[in-house]
């Protein structure tokens, strides 16, 4: 069994290199083993081709047609600088199943027990990637499989992208304080936490309200149909803007003199995602050539 490193510095497996993940500052930098079972070898190259490979990050793909706890540990005590991170991408490709027993406590049910104990134990972080249901439901509520899907992990990571072009949204439940649903822009070459999804909302709704004002006076109603976005939405859009100065306004607001609203012409010089404070994380350019070492 051979475990692979990939060297040097990068951000494309974001717990390796750190400081931080999704806006939240690490303090320090842990390894992390991937166990793959998910991705055929020729995307797999292509992805790890897209980022850079970062210190003490280790693959091992398919060590074994079905997954055992024994190969666990043994991957584990072949980290010198643990504890770390492993990640079993995925559930179903790893342990294979047969029939319902993903749905029963006393076979998927066991083995999520089984995999607790031994983070547990060893003081790993053991990240298991599953699949959602077929439902459009968000959260824990999307989770396919027997209910110890919730019961047993202590943190739950739920992602979901309905359209590839825009942020998607991961949900983190579980032993935590609450957390509001985050915007992630994901892709290939990274992983960027944009803001929370309302943030993340309100950004987009300004950006198209942005693009239809002009120098020339406008109704609400105006702008409501240009841009196909709620009027108590617009409303709330524009009355934030004339607050920071980006627009100005005229009338009372009543049925007989509804406002209006143009642009302040030295708004030009004001990017929205300056004035919503949104811009991630600086992107980290400098690329290595991946490298393997056999342990």
């Amino acid at each position: 069994m051979k475990l692979l490193r990939l060297t040097e510095k990068g951000h494309h497996t974001a717990t390796a290199k750190g400081p931080t993940v999704l806006g939240a500052n690490l303090l320090q930098k842990k390894p992390v083993v991937y166990v793959n079972y998910e991705m055929a070898e020729d995307y797999l190259q292509i992805l790890l081709g897209a980022g850079d490979c970062p210190n003490e990050a280790y693959l091992v793909s398919r060590p074994e047609a079905v997954l055992s706890l024994g190969t666990i540990e043994s991957l584990i005590s072949k980290v010198e600088n643990g504890p770390g991170m492993m990640v079993i991408d995925s559930f179903r490709g790893a342990f294979k199943l047969r029939g319902e027993a993903e749905n029963h406590a006393g076979g998927a049910g066991y083995i999520l027990r089984i995999l607790q104990d031994l983070a547990l134990k060893t003081g790993w972080l053991i990240l298991l990637i599953h699949h959602r249901n077929r439902s459009s439901k968000e959260g824990t509520d999307g989770v396919s499989g027997t209910s110890d899907w919730i019961a047993a992990p202590d943190v739950l990571w739920s992602w979901s992208r309905p359209d590839p072009d825009k942020s998607g949204t991961l949900i983190i439940e579980g032993r935590i304080p609450p957390l509001d649903p985050m915007a992630v822009q994901l892709s290939l070459e990274g992983c960027e936490y944009v803001g929370t999804v309302k943030e993340d909302q309100e950004k987009t709704d300004k950006e198209a309200i942005q693009a239809v004002l002009t120098e020339d006076w406008q109704i609400t109603k105006d702008i409501v149909a240009t841009t196909e976005l709620p009027e108590g939405t617009v409303r709330t859009r524009l009355n934030s803007f004339h607050k920071d100065g980006l627009v100005e306004r005229d009338g009372k607001g009543v049925s007989n003199d509804s406002y209006k609203w143009r642009k302040v012409v030295s708004a030009q010089d004001n990017p929205l995602s300056a004035e919503t404070n949104l811009l991630g994380p600086d992107q980290v350019e400098d690329k290595d050539q991946c490298q393997t070492l056999e342990l």
